[in-house]
């Protein structure tokens, strides 16, 4: 006898209750819109962020009228990023910007802790979204 998945689910079982903890520290959703510019990170040759080209870059832009920005992300550098730098980067956007500019920040890494870390780090930086 061939069965579906919804008959072969049983209805008897209460839904999970999730736990209140849990509930607390889910994202929340929000719409974003608007244009943001895709902004590739300078790097010195050691691979640190050269804050002072990442700073004037974020300051012409500004001047232009563009205040939001995609970092981290739509240039495919997500995956070259470090924690730290990952701090450097957004930390020297929003002083750049004095805390003005929308962020959306690329977050990828190979295993699901990384990931989780980068994502805590944009989130405490003030990013609008990943």
């Amino acid at each position: 006898m061939l069965m579906n998945a919804e008959e072969s689910v049983s209805h008897a079982d209460p839904p999970k209750q999730e736990h209140p903890k849990h509930a607390e520290e889910r994202p929340t959703l929000k719409t974003i819109s608007g244009i943001y510019a895709a902004v590739l990170t300078p790097r010195l040759p050691d691979d640190n962020i050269d804050v002072d080209a990442l700073t004037h870059l974020i300051t012409f832009l500004l001047s232009k009228g563009i205040s939001a920005f995609a970092m981290n992300g739509a240039t495919g550098e997500f995956c070259l990023t470090a924690p730290r730098h990952l701090h450097i980067i957004l930390s020297t956007v929003q002083k750049a910007s004095q805390g003005k500019a929308k962020i959306l920040c690329g977050v990828g890494a190979p295993g699901s802790t990384l990931a989780i870390e980068l994502a805590a780090i944009a989130q405490q930086q003030g990013a609008e979204g990943l």
